[in-house]
């Protein structure tokens, strides 16, 4: 069983979004959470920054598969 960093407790922190994050940006000491949706739209600026990623998505898996065999 995978360990996650991330829990329900993580909310994605861009304006007015506030969705479950799965993925954080780590910029020297920042820290920045994000949905799966935003972290899509800033993947490639995050990058090119050198920011470290942790990627949690696959968390997003498994619940689709708890859901679809109910």
């Amino acid at each position: 069983m995978t360990e996650w960093v991330l829990t329900a407790s993580n909310r994605c922190q861009i304006p007015r979004c506030g969705a479950r994050a799965y993925v954080q940006a780590i910029i020297g000491t920042l820290e920045v959470d994000y949905c799966a949706h935003h972290y899509s739209v800033h993947a490639d600026k995050l990058c090119d920054i050198g920011a470290l990623i942790i990627d949690e998505r696959a968390q997003l898996e498994t619940v689709a598969k708890i859901d679809a065999s109910a």
